[in-house]
């Protein structure tokens, strides 16, 4: 018989980030319900959450870097993939100032605690001063020096 262990985890399909349990066999995920005990979804599940095995085993899914060559999809190493992403990122601060770069962190929702966090020290690293997010215009530096009319 298989070992199965359950873990306990939130669902981040959408930005409710519902307590889901999902059972885990020889480190794959066989099934998910609802958390009983957590406050937003009190044990149910949304489709989405009912077909998270479903996305993540698709086997279409996208599980390693894509380059685009001559019309079509090719896989290429992460290592490949990082040093052409850098380059070109490097490439376009050097042309056009880093200000070129504008980051975007969805919905800053429950589920994007952690991806807001990572892109501010990003845009920061890069010398960006524009962070913007769902259901606000484009500010640069909108935490830290607010336009007058936000004070």
């Amino acid at each position: 018989m298989k070992a199965r262990k359950e873990i306990l985890t939130d669902c981040t399909l959408c930005y409710h980030s519902c307590g889901i349990r999902v059972a885990v066999e020889d480190g794959k995920a066989v099934a998910v319900k609802g958390l009983e005990s957590h406050p937003i979804n009190k044990g149910e599940l949304c489709p989405k959450g009912e077909s998270i095995l479903d996305t993540i085993y698709h086997p279409q899914r996208i599980k390693y870097p894509m380059k685009k060559v001559n019309g079509k999809f090719e896989r290429i190493s992460w290592e490949t993939a990082l040093d052409e992403i850098s380059r070109k990122l490097s490439d376009l601060k050097e042309e056009f100032g880093p200000q070129m770069m504008g980051m975007f962190s969805g919905s800053i929702g429950v589920e994007n605690m952690e991806i807001a966090g990572l892109t501010q020290r990003f845009k920061t690293a890069f010398g960006s001063p524009n962070f913007f997010f769902r259901g606000e215009r484009m500010l640069p530096d909108a935490h830290q020096n607010p336009p007058d009319h936000i004070r």
